[in-house]
């Protein structure tokens, strides 16, 4: 070995972790229930985490000019917002932007990279993960080269700027037995990501790469952590789960429970809550210590047959009845949800409890049993205040029961903007309380509710809204068709978006990574022409 081993303590995380428990008593069954006004407690802007975005996140300003130097249609994400500037940022990688971070470290032969093999040969310094994860110190990678191995539980940190990275070396790592340790026995998982015993959360780790399959319970999952209330106590922060693909997890595929500042992103999640329940989603931010956190170019979708009855695609939990150590504000903020693709679901595409002061931009959601979005409070302090839904594509199918979007205990303050709103289910484009909103040039059908009140286009017009908003029966003047979202030659979307609404700016890239705007002006959709 090239160090000296370290025998790291296992916390006994998860036997008191009532977060875990508690979450699924939650906000699952929402979406149905009028939006007339729950009163809030806390304002947007007390729940900032410090070190997410804030209310000037929500203008674009994230997502700047440099994102147009890749992606393409090629399924890999662009650069990272800030890629180029030369500095490697907290959520930025030597895979998603070498150009700041340098070229990831491949030579087993170098002291801070720690390889992984399950076969003999020049890589097996190491034959299981968990092995080499339990020496890797601040600055450390673990390297895995194709092979089948269980999981690994995760209890150390890295620094800022010196990262512990658990990274695939090449195709075919495939995590198909669960982490040992205690912190995830109660419910199994490929990856565990376990604090303290005084719910100090994990910080500055990346996992990157791997193919995690089969888990009883979640591809990932973290417990133990907290949103900062009580003594020594942090949720997770600056965590990079990247690029890992989770095939038919029992519950939820990654289930993360207070994790901050952090980044989601190009993960491919199929088939979770695959043990026959009814709750099951592709991925769950619990508890309000997740402020701060990107999920981005993610895919979330049901192949084998369509999701759990109350599996959602992407849900967010303001988890409020979660009281003293566990607890935080009830509510989630900055957040930016963008560029994810969600499909299959029995229930919501986004099914949010307690998101406010958050960017939600440039997603396709489409194919899900009941709303694409809709954003409540439940198990929260508040219902949807302050959101900026900025250039998505949502289309409720014939056989769908719900909105294109669906804000209630609503307390307004939105930015509804270069949206494609497409119900073929009869049901509204937009539904919503009676709280001052702004909302214009967008793609939406003949159908609004107001307090569970419906109007028409010309109705809704009236109150003030959607102006220069074009009208369409639905997605066949739109879309290529065949699952293809792009826009049509002549499409009446195309060059019918503003670059700023309300403070709020179009994002500088489409879903595919192609540059906005590419003609007259901003494409509404997902998709720029």
């Amino acid at each position: 070995m090239k160090r000296t081993l370290a025998i790291l303590a296992l916390v006994s995380a998860c036997s008191d972790d009532g977060v875990a428990q508690q979450d699924d008593a939650g906000s699952d069954g929402a979406g149905t229930g009028g939006s007339g006004g729950a009163s809030v407690s806390a304002s947007a802007s007390d729940g900032g985490s410090g070190g997410g975005i804030d209310a000037g996140g929500l203008t674009g300003e994230g997502t700047s000019a440099a994102d147009s130097s890749g992606g393409g249609d090629t399924g890999e994400p662009p650069p990272s917002p800030d890629c180029g500037d030369a500095q490697c940022s907290a959520l930025e990688t030597c895979s998603s932007c070498a150009a700041d971070c340098g070229a990831c470290p491949t030579d087993c032969a170098d002291a801070a990279v720690l390889c992984v093999d399950d076969s003999p040969g020049e890589h097996a310094e190491f034959d299981t993960i968990q092995a080499a994860a339990d020496v890797a110190v601040a600055g450390d990678t673990v390297l895995v080269f194709a092979g089948n191995y269980a999981g690994v539980e995760l209890t150390a940190s890295g620094e800022p700027g010196q990262r512990i990275e658990l990274r695939a070396a090449e195709d075919g790592v495939v995590v198909d037995a669960p982490a040992p340790g205690d912190g995830c026995a109660d419910g199994p998982a490929g990856v565990c990501i376990v604090g303290s015993d005084e719910l100090a959360g994990v910080h500055d780790v990346v996992v990157e790469g791997f193919r995690i399959v089969g888990m009883a319970r979640s591809c990932v999952a973290t417990h133990s952590a907290n949103p900062g209330t009580a003594g020594v106590a942090t949720p997770h922060q600056r965590l990079v789960l990247r690029a890992l693909q989770c095939e038919g997890a029992g519950h939820e595929g990654l289930y993360l429970s207070e994790v901050g500042d952090s980044l989601l992103e190009d993960n491919d999640v199929v088939d979770a809550g695959s043990n026959g329940e009814d709750r099951g989603h592709g991925i769950y931010l619990a508890n309000a210590g997740c402020d701060g956190t990107i999920l981005r170019h993610n895919r979330i979708h049901w192949d084998a047959a369509p999701g759990p009855a109350e599996g959602a695609g992407i849900h967010f939990n303001g988890d409020l009845s979660v009281e003293g150590d566990g607890g935080g504000d009830g509510l989630i903020t900055g957040i930016v949800v963008e560029r994810n693709t969600i499909w299959g679901s029995s229930h919501n595409g986004l099914n949010m409890d307690g998101v406010q002061a958050s960017r939600i931009a440039d997603n396709l959601v489409y194919g899900n049993a009941r709303n694409a979005i809709v954003v409540y409070a439940i198990d929260a302090a508040a219902g949807a205040a302050e959101l900026a839904i900025v250039g998505n594509t949502f289309v409720v199918p014939p056989e769908g029961t719900g909105a294109a979007i669906r804000l209630e205990q609503d307390e307004g303050g939105h930015v509804i903007v270069d949206n494609i709103l497409v119900n073929e289910g009869g049901g509204p484009s937009i539904s919503l309380g009676s709280a001052p909103l702004q909302s214009d040039y967008n793609a939406v059908i003949d159908g609004f509710a107001i307090d569970d009140g419906d109007l028409d286009f010309a109705a809704w017009q009236a109150m003030g809204y959607d102006a220069h908003s074009i009208l369409v029966d639905g997605g066949a003047s739109l879309f290529v068709g065949d699952g293809d979202w792009h826009l049509l030659d002549g499409a009446p979307a195309i060059d019918a978006g503003v670059d700023m609404l309300g403070g709020v700016a179009a994002s500088a890239i489409d879903l595919a990574g192609q540059p906005r705007p590419q003609g007259g002006g901003i494409d509404l959709g997902a998709y720029e022409r």
